[in-house]
């Protein structure tokens, strides 16, 4: 009797989680930073290095910072819940876990109805510093806006109908 095929790739997930069918991909295309927020730090979200650091992670909040990565859902540390109970992430100053290339995709909340090979543009401006919710800094939509800034290289993998959790790629293929 021939052994079943079971797709890895994931319809539906949580922010922050990897969904690759080639685990063997992302092999050191993630490496440990730190929350340096002031806050709890949610998966999935869009994050920069801090001014003069290496290793010290801050979510965009000002125009002309590059992205570093996006963090990464962690099973093994969870408990962590935001203000809004809706997603959960990391304590400030804990070592976190981001995805910073390769051909690995990660799921994101969209503010936006995305389709395949849509550009990404993250949240820069007038997120809810305090609850960084679906509303939040360094959530992602396909369009410009005054509030979200274009990241070159990254595109939308995976299709919506609405704003919700949708797959990226930040420059593996």
């Amino acid at each position: 009797m021939p052994q079943t095929t079971v797709n890895l790739i994931q319809k539906v997930g949580y922010e922050g989680q990897l969904v690759t069918d080639n685990f063997a991909s992302i092999r050191g295309a993630y490496r440990p930073f730190y929350n340096k927020t002031g806050a709890l730090l949610p998966y999935g979200r869009i994050v920069c290095l801090d001014t003069g650091s290496k290793t010290n992670l801050i979510l965009p909040n000002t125009t002309g910072l590059t992205p570093v990565g996006i963090t990464i859902f962690n099973e093994y540390d969870q408990g962590f819940p935001l203000a809004d109970s809706t997603l959960q992430g990391y304590k400030d100053d804990y070592l976190v876990a981001v995805l910073v290339k390769g051909a690995a995709d990660i799921l994101v909340y969209s503010s936006t109805a995305v389709d395949i090979d849509d550009p990404v543009y993250f949240r820069h401006a007038n997120g809810v510093a305090g609850n960084m919710g679906v509303a939040g800094l360094g959530t992602v939509r396909n369009s410009a806006d005054a509030d979200y800034t274009l990241w070159s290289g990254a595109r939308f993998v995976s299709k919506t109908s609405g704003a919700g959790v949708a797959a990226i790629n930040i420059g593996g293929y």
